[in-house]
């Protein structure tokens, strides 16, 4: 019976340290597949950095850019009317000259001068103004005070200007989603590390996705990419910017803007 009971001790002392030993291997092993993970990851993006840093960019006032753009073959060949694409090339301009020199005056002026919008506060507005959103009335004011709270919240760095772009790098094309996959993944597409979306207080437009199915036409978007630099970091990275044609007010409206987080911009769009 002794032998039996000290076979027994035995056998389950073998088997404890036979699991004991798996479950310690088994951490390790996991740690050392995230230590690995995170150093390949941290590679491709010193790699996309490299690459990107290695770009030409180009300093030119804002109108400059525009036009230089225009005369790429992707932008001249897009399918849009007359008044569509001699609207999209001023607004770009404006666009870019907000990026160069963000201010919150340019920015509403951007959002509201001559369209035809409404105001609901988004998710980001909510979550930033939470505490002062009820006493806030006018959609200016919200707007100012997100503005406010992004520039306290990131410091230095917020809403940091682009400042260059590569000219010979700019891709357009027109869709009829506004989804990010349709963004990142169409015919734009640059790549990324980690994406970064602009904030938005909540400026909506009345355009035909928000008119009733039997009286509007598919909504036309305008997906823009290119590389740039900013005044918040020494790496370039690709920027996303989308533009939704409103056929009320006759031109393109803000829709949204996405950048690499190694570009460390936290510009409203």
């Amino acid at each position: 019976m002794k032998r039996i009971v000290l076979h027994g001790v035995l056998a389950g002392s073998i088997l404890c340290g036979t699991v004991s030993a798996r479950f310690a291997f088994r951490a390790r092993y996991a740690e050392e597949r995230r230590v690995i993970a995170a150093e390949a990851r941290e590679q491709r993006v010193r790699e996309l950095a490299a690459a990107w840093n290695g770009l030409r960019y180009t300093n030119v006032p804002a109108a400059q850019a525009s036009q230089c753009i225009f005369t790429n073959a992707s932008f001249r060949t897009l399918p849009l009317s007359n008044v569509q694409h001699s609207k999209l090339e001023s607004r770009l301009g404006e666009v870019l000259s907000y990026l160069y020199e963000p201010s919150f005056d340019e920015y509403h002026r951007l959002k509201t001068e001559k369209l035809d919008w409404q105001f609901e506060p988004s998710e980001g507005a909510r979550k930033l103004v939470s505490n002062s959103l009820a006493s806030l009335h006018e959609p200016r004011e919200v707007a100012r005070r997100l503005w406010d709270s992004v520039a306290n919240e990131h410091e230095r760095a917020g809403h940091a200007r682009m400042t260059a772009i590569c000219l010979e790098n700019v891709s357009a094309e027109v869709t009829h989603s506004d989804s990010v996959t349709s963004l990142l993944h169409g015919k734009v597409a640059k790549g990324l590390t980690v994406l970064r979306q602009a904030n938005d207080p909540g400026f909506r437009y009345v355009t035909p996705s928000s008119l009733p199915t039997n009286a509007s036409p598919e909504p036309v978007f305008v997906h823009l990419s290119l590389f740039a630099r900013s005044s918040g970091s020494t790496n370039a990275g690709p920027v996303y910017l989308s533009l939704e044609w409103s056929e009320q007010s006759q031109n393109w409206v803000l829709s949204q803007m996405y950048s690499d987080v190694l570009l460390n911009m936290h510009v409203m769009f």
